[in-house]
C-alpha cells in the first residue's frame, strides 16, 4: 500500500512537546507527515504563506495569542485548510468552540497517544475531502444557475419551470409580460394560476400541458384555440407551447419545462387569410388583386413562423 504523504504544519511553543509529536508522527502507518514547526501564531502564519500545508495541529495557548482567539485568526487567514486543535484539560471549553466555529477536531494534550493523533489527523482529512468536494459542487451549480439565468433572459420564448407538484421555480422575462406575473410572485405558485389557458371559443379552462407532460410521461403541446389569459384576467393572446418532462441522471421527472411564445399576430394574419380566400371564392376582390394580396400574406406568415 502506497503511504499518504500529508504536508502537516504544527503551531507549538512547548519544545519538547512539540519534539515528542513530531516523533511520534514519523512511526505513523500508511502516512507520511513532512511536519514543519512553528513556536508563535505569527511564525505559524507566515510559513502557511510560504507554503500551504494539507492540515494544522494548533496549540490554542501560544506566547503571542490565546485561546478561541488562536483558532480564529488561523481560520480566517487560511478558511480552507483543516485544524486540529491541540489543548490542555483546563482550556477544553475553548476548544469545544473551535469546533463549532470550524475545527475538524481537538486532542487533549497528555491523554492521547500516536495511534489517536494518526486517526483524528485522517479523519480530519477525510472530512475536509467532503467539505471541499461539497463546496466545488455548490460552486458549480451556482455557477450553472448563473449560466441558465443569462440564456433565459436571451431567448425570446417564455420559459417556466415547475417542480412535480406543479408548483412554478423558475420564471423568465418574457413569461413575465406574457402572463402578467412578476417573477417574485410567480414563484412557489401553482402552474394553473401562473398559466391560466382557456378555450377561446367555450372559455372553458383547459388542462395545463405541466400536468399533462407529467401523466404522459412525454412531451405534450397545446391544443388548438387555447389562449393565455393574463394575471388582470383583462386580456388574452394566443399561445403555442410545449411542456417537457425534467428528469434526474436515474431517469425519474423531477420537473417540467414548460416553453412558450405569443402567436396572437400570426392567428389574426391567418384570420385576414382566411378573409381574403373566401372573398376570392366568392368573386368580391378581382382576381388578380386577391391572388396578390394572398401571396403577401402567405409570404408574412411564412417570415413570422
Amino acid at each position: 500500500m502506497t503511504a499518504l504523504s500529508v504536508e502537516l504544519l504544527l503551531i507549538e511553543d512547548n519544545e519538547s512537546y512539540a519534539k515528542l509529536v513530531v516523533r511520534n508522527l514519523k512511526n505513523a502507518k500508511h502516512i507520511k507527515f513532512n511536519t514543519r514547526t512553528a513556536g508563535t501564531l505569527v511564525e505559524g502564519i507566515e510559513l502557511l504563506e510560504e507554503k500551504p500545508a494539507d492540515l494544522i495541529l494548533l496549540d490554542l495557548l501560544l506566547p503571542d495569542s490565546g485561546g478561541l482567539d488562536t483558532f480564529k485568526k488561523i481560520h480566517s487567514n487560511f478558511p480552507g485548510m483543516p485544524v486540529i486543535v491541540l489543548t490542555a484539560v483546563a482550556d477544553e471549553d475553548s476548544a469545544v468552540k473551535s469546533l463549532q466555529l470550524g475545527a475538524q477536531d481537538y486532542l487533549v494534550k497528555g491523554e492521547v497517544n500516536n495511534d489517536q493523533i494518526t486517526r483524528a489527523i485522517r479523519y480530519a482529512l477525510e472530512r475536509q475531502k467532503d467539505i471541499n468536494q461539497r463546496k466545488k459542487i455548490e460552486r458549480e451549480l451556482f455557477e450553472e444557475k448563473e449560466r441558465l439565468a443569462v440564456t433565459l433572459s436571451s431567448i425570446g420564448d417564455g420559459v417556466i419551470a415547475t417542480d412535480t407538484e406543479g408548483r412554478v421555480v423558475l420564471v423568465n422575462a418574457i413569461a413575465e409580460r406574457l402572463t402578467g406575473w412578476l417573477r417574485t410572485e410567480a414563484i412557489g405558485s401553482p402552474i394553473d394560476e401562473v398559466f391560466f389557458i382557456v378555450n377561446v371559443e367555450t372559455g372553458e379552462m383547459k388542462e395545463n400541458p405541466v400536468s399533462k407532460a407529467i401523466r404522459a410521461n412525454n412531451v405534450v403541446g397545446l391544443e388548438s384555440g387555447t389562449v393565455l389569459v393574463t394575471k388582470q384576467r383583462e386580456g388574452c393572446r394566443y399561445v403555442s407551447a410545449s411542456s417537457s418532462p425534467i428528469r434526474d441522471r436515474d431517469g425519474i421527472i423531477i420537473g417540467v419545462v414548460l416553453v412558450f411564445r405569443d402567436i396572437t399576430e400570426l392567428k389574426k394574419l391567418e384570420e385576414e387569410l382566411l378573409k381574403v380566400q373566401k372573398l376570392e371564392s366568392i368573386g368580391v376582390l378581382a382576381g388578380g388583386v386577391a391572388h396578390d394580396f394572398n401571396n403577401l400574406l402567405t409570404s408574412i406568415m411564412g417570415n413570422i413562423s
